[in-house]
């Protein structure tokens, strides 16, 4: 709500209170019944009081129904209900709400002064009805048609001086349009306020009631206020006032004068059917990017209030993407810390001149929220979340409520697009607190650089303010970041598009700029680049000629670049990528594991390409199977659901829960061979199976591992890695693993493993490698390798180790 209509509000009831304490019938049903404070008599029985606080008719039958409740009259009286029909009005469904009665429910309608709603044919009006005798006739008849449909309306009638006046708000509200007036007579002495009900049976539930004042005539002391001016084109604006106004003077051109010298609008009407708007027209256009200053005064209200003289600020101005901001998200606030326990997000605007949001949409995964009219001032805030938690926020900032408004708390896209479906900003949030504890509910995530956008997860990270989050003020994470952008990603979707993918977003202009690629293998620089995800953070690449598949590609991008917000950035990069195959078994193996991590660190995976093809990691899955009896074997399926990543003959991919934490314990290779599997599978400490899947669910390599397989001499396994000493010996050959060496950090995340041993090329029978080998832990020779290879099958071998003096050590194979 803005503010000055809350303070309006507050004067309202200052004014009317005092004469309320004279109105001689006050009814609200905030008591929930309707037996006392009034006592209301005739049809009790078919009525409640809902849990809305209205009456309601609550009939299981076709028929009539009626109350009525003792009024006495005045000389000069006002009338007021708020009255809805949640149905088409018709000659057999319709309501009377009699302003004054001589009876009580007799079997035809009493003779009086009342309001019908709804009548035969679709040209229903509210009318202002008088019965005498038996015979019926209108007074005033509302707008024709206002009520054919269902229909919520507030209608007030005064009778003064001999004259008959009605008003009906068709929203509800208080906002009063004049229906019209007529000479009349107003009966004297006592009688009844009272309803009466016609309907069928379809119909018996539908009647509601509420708010009813017969009295003293409230007299509106309060003066309108110009709440907002909107630029509906380059000619002509309007004004937002706090109530309707007086026609004469609303029209009156010289009570607007417009700032930089336009001066008076040459033309100034109500908007029909609005009586609290003003449409302003200009001759000259009005100017473009500055802040304008519209100065109103000597307006008055229907009650003939006079306006203070006040000042608006306005602007004309288009905003361009990233003016506004979605600047931080309460996605879970359960269990709160000190803020109100509801989701919300806040709106930034970046720019120094206010901005209109009028008819533009919030897009909340497949859900759209349209604003209506609604401005955000210069470099102000505003929080966006459910209306009825409006109260509850305001002491934090301005607030605009939606009827329904809910954020998953796994991710979801965000799209704030313009009254012209133009993206303004966009996103798709996940996980990005980066604090595990933070991520369990009460904090809100925010964004550290607002005035750099383009860093996408990175820009963001969980609140460090005490309540939680700091909606309507700038972020506690508030930081100056900058990161330039680079490609992180590359891969083939086909022989004829390339995928690249950035850090951030960038500027939508990169796809005119086919210069800044380049293939090489004859190819040269693409026929075309064109985005493929709304947010412009991936582009495809269209070659000239279609991609061979026994062969790898460099790409290189090498120029500047502009990032979103239009940062120009020199960027010089190299990518290699290939038509991919379906990978068989063994192409991808299990090359390390950490099953046992450090305090706060965490379990990784990494995969090796030993084939002499680009495998897709698209669809690749990874598992866990652990037995605790007499439970069976349980096996966790983990989807590696990433859309561009590539794996090329002799590279590395790192799979783990959470980079940071990794790379927090180890030094970790380039990080763009990282990938975040959601739902990592959970590893036991002591012994488990590691089992790679395709994506059609054929293994491609298994691995179950025990820490007894870790080097003896170890003090702890904690944060020590199980390294395989050979990519091409199998996984099942427990010689063929060993602990991480100590110079290595215990662990080679992403890289060539500490304790890798090259196979020889030599050509004997039996071979040894290396020739001399030094155990000690520090990654230097530690192992040694007994090779062998023979023509025929079927040989024995025992192996017995000596020392130098020929004594026996050991026999590490007897007749094997």
């Amino acid at each position: 709500m803005d503010i000055s209509a809350l303070l309006k509000r507050c004067l309202y009831l200052i004014v009317i209170i005092p004469c309320m304490c004279h109105a001689q019938l006050v009814e609200d049903f905030s008591d929930g019944e309707i037996y006392s404070n009034p006592e209301w008599t005739g049809d009790v029985g078919l009525f409640r009081v809902n849990d809305d606080m209205q009456l309601q008719l609550d009939d299981n039958a076709a028929g009539s129904a009626c109350l009525f409740t003792p009024l006495s009259l005045m000389e000069e009286m006002e009338w007021r209900c708020w009255t809805r029909e949640a149905f088409s009005p018709s000659g057999n469904n319709n309501s009377r709400i009699y302003l004054f009665a001589r009876q009580t429910c007799v079997d035809d309608f009493p003779d009086g002064i009342f309001l019908q709603l709804g009548e035969g044919g679709s040209a229903d009006a509210i009318r202002l009805m008088q019965q005498l005798d038996g015979d019926t006739s209108t007074l005033i008849r509302a707008e024709p048609g206002a009520i054919a449909q269902s229909f919520a309306c507030s209608i007030k009638t005064i009778y003064k001086d001999g004259s008959w006046s009605l008003f009906v708000d068709y929203s509800g509200g208080d906002e009063y349009i004049p229906e019209g007036n007529v000479q009349g007579i107003l009966p004297s002495g006592n009688g009844y306020l009272g309803i009466v009900c016609k309907y069928t049976i379809s119909n018996s539930t539908k009647f509601y009631f509420d708010n009813f004042y017969a009295g003293a005539i409230q007299y509106d002391t309060i003066p309108p206020q110009a709440l907002q001016v909107y630029v509906t084109s380059a000619l002509s604006l309007e004004v937002d006032f706090s109530e309707n106004l007086e026609k004469a003077s609303a029209e009156n051109c010289s009570h607007y004068q417009l700032s930089m010298g336009q001066g008076n609008p040459h033309e100034a009407h109500l908007k029909d059917g609005e009586l609290s708007v003003v449409e302003l027209f200009y001759p000259d256009t009005l100017q473009y990017g500055v802040i304008l200053q519209l100065g109103l005064n000597n307006i008055y209200d229907l009650s003939g209030n006079v306006m203070i003289p006040e000042m608006l600020e306005f602007s004309r101005y288009k905003p361009d993407r990233y003016d506004i901001l979605i600047n931080e998200i309460m996605i879970d606030p359960t269990p709160p810390q000190l803020l109100p326990e509801y989701e919300y997000l806040e709106l930034f605007n970046t720019q120094p001149l206010p901005i209109d949001l009028s008819g533009w949409v919030l897009g909340i995964g497949t859900a759209e929220k349209s604003f209506s009219r609604l401005q955000i001032a210069p470099y102000a805030y505003l929080i966006i979340g459910k209306k009825e938690a409006e109260d509850e926020f305001l002491p934090y900032g301005n607030y605009y409520g939606f009827e329904s408004f809910a954020l998953l708390n796994t991710g979801q896209s965000l799209m704030l697009t313009n009254e012209n479906g133009e993206l303004i900003h966009g996103l798709n949030y996940g996980n990005w607190y980066g604090d595990d504890e933070k991520a369990d509910g009460g904090w809100a995530i925010e964004q550290i650089n607002p005035y750099n956008p383009c860093l996408m997860s990175d820009n963001w990270r969980a609140s460090s303010d005490i309540l939680g989050g700091s909606p309507g003020k700038q972020n506690s994470v508030f930081d100056e970041l900058f990161i330039p952008p680079e490609i992180i990603s590359s891969c083939v979707e086909d022989s004829v598009r390339i995928k690249v993918e950035f850090n951030q977003t960038m500027h939508h202009g990169i796809s005119l700029h086919t210069e800044l690629f380049s293939i090489d293998h004859g190819i040269g620089e693409p026929l075309a680049v064109l985005p493929d995800d709304p947010y412009f953070s991936s582009f495809i690449l269209y070659p000239d000629k279609p991609l061979s598949r026994d062969r790898i590609y460099q790409i290189s991008c090498k120029g500047n670049v502009l990032n979103c917000i239009g940062d120009s950035i020199y960027i010089s990069e190299t990518m290699q990528i290939g038509l991919p195959e379906p990978p068989a078994w063994q192409d991808l193996v299990i090359n390390e594991i950490l099953f046992n991590p450090f305090q706060g660190g965490c379990d990784y995976v990494e995969i090796y390409n030993r084939s002499e093809k680009p495998v897709s990691m698209t669809g690749i899955q990874l598992a866990s199977v652990r037995h605790v009896p007499p439970s069976p074997p349980d096996t966790t399926f983990t989807g590696i659901n990433i859309s561009c990543r590539q794996l090329l003959p002799g590279e590395y991919v790192l799979l783990a829960k959470d980079y940071n934490k990794v790379d927090d314990h180890y030094f970790c290779g380039d990080e763009k061979c990282f990938i975040e599997p959601e739902g990592f599978p959970s590893y036991s400490n002591e012994q488990g199976c590691v089992i790679l899947y395709d994506a059609l669910n054929n293994i491609l390599d298994i691995f179950s591992y025990h820490e007894d397989m870790h080097y003896p001499f170890l003090n702890s396994y904690e944060g020590v890695s199980l390294e395989r000493i050979h990519y091409n010996r199998p996984a099942s050959d427990i010689t063929n693993w060993h602990s991480a060496s100590q110079g290595s950090g215990f662990g080679t995340p992403g890289y060539k493993n500490s304790q890798f041993s090259e196979q020889s090329d030599d050509k004997d029978q039996i071979w040894i490698s290396p020739k001399v080998f030094t155990p000690g832990y520090d990654g230097q020779h530690d192992h040694i390798g007994i090779h062998y290879s023979f023509d025929v099958p079927g040989y024995m071998a025992t192996i017995m180790i000596v020392n130098a003096s020929g004594q026996l050590i050991r026999h590490l194979v007897n007749n094997e």
